[in-house]
């Protein structure tokens, strides 16, 4: 499951947004679509734009070709544990954090902006305020 958002001007929008839109990912993907699964999801965010992260992109969209000067945020859901042991090498600093499960009931985003990676527990849930 993937999507792009519009690009955000400040990294406080990019985490609000990025965040909003994973809880609600996360609540359709897991209770309404009632995907049934042993591996957990890794939810992750970035700019697409990004060089560095080709490779996690060419992952989360396969057949996705980059026009230029396009400045979307992706989101997508990665299976959790290879995703996790990928970015745990990339950033050894957090490797702990990234390798151990999210609390129950929550699932991990990762929110990738400029090079810099934040990791977040979400509780999934729908926005009942969204117009669909």
């Amino acid at each position: 499951m993937e999507s792009s958002l519009p690009i955000c001007t400040s990294q406080e929008e990019f985490i609000n947004l990025c965040l909003a839109n994973i809880e609600e990912r996360a609540f359709t993907l897991l209770y309404e679509r009632e995907v049934v699964s042993n591996t957990p999801f890794l939810f992750v965010a970035l700019q697409y734009d990004d060089v560095r992260w080709k490779p996690l992109l060419d992952a989360m969209l396969p057949e996705h070709v980059l026009e230029p000067n396009e400045k979307s945020i992706v989101i997508g859901a990665l299976a959790y544990q290879p995703a996790c042991q990928w970015f745990a090498r990339k950033f050894s600093d957090i490797a702990d954090e990234l390798t151990t499960p999210p609390p129950e009931g929550k699932v991990r985003a990762l929110l990738i902006r400029e090079g810099v990676l934040l990791a977040y527990n979400v509780r999934p849930h729908k926005d009942t305020n969204r117009l669909n």
